[in-house]
């Protein structure tokens, strides 16, 4: 939460500003002191995530999500993972399926869990089961995070994306297709 805070603050015209004052003091002071460790309740995410749906436009929330996680893929949680998967993988968005569930484990404590449903040449499609309530309702935190894993079709230089299938607020199970060429 904290380098999504500080990637807000570099947005141009004030974006993040905005976005901040559409957020509690107290939520934001609670992000501000966490530490790298800290696992912050996941009403947090959301409240920042519809903030800055607020004052983006459409494409320019989808691109900071994307770039967001693009420059987390280079900080200390998960460039360990994304080096050792360039190493095995090479950078087939296709390669990378199995690494999505091992990476949400990082960020998200009590989040659902990721499958892998079919991997097809050019497509994969995945599964996130177990959502909290909050998560399978809220249309505008389900879109930022195929907006943020469309980084995987990004840092393979490949053309496409991922995006969101299905949702099915009563299994509490949304359904992703990553697209490449």
């Amino acid at each position: 939460m904290k380098s999504v805070l500080a990637a807000a603050g570099r947005l141009p015209g004030g974006g993040g500003a905005a976005a901040r004052a559409l957020v509690r003091p107290a939520l934001l002071a609670q992000i501000e002191q966490s530490s790298g460790i800290d696992w912050l309740p996941l009403e947090s995410n959301l409240v920042v995530t519809r903030a800055l749906h607020e004052v983006l436009a459409p494409a320019a929330f989808h691109l900071f999500f994307r770039d967001q996680l693009l420059e987390s893929f280079q900080g200390p949680l998960l460039k360990a993972m994304v080096d050792s998967a360039i190493r095995i993988f090479g950078i087939d968005p296709g390669s990378w399926a199995r690494w999505v569930p091992k990476g949400w484990a990082l960020v998200f404590k009590d989040t659902g869990a990721w499958s892998v449903v079919r991997v097809d040449p050019g497509e994969v499609t995945f599964r996130l089961e177990g959502l909290p309530d909050a998560c399978i309702r809220d249309g505008v935190w389900l879109s930022a995070v195929a907006s943020s894993l469309s980084a995987i079709v990004e840092i393979a230089k490949a053309k496409g994306g991922f995006g969101l299938t299905d949702v099915d607020p009563v299994a509490a199970r949304v359904t992703y297709a990553m697209r490449w060429s």
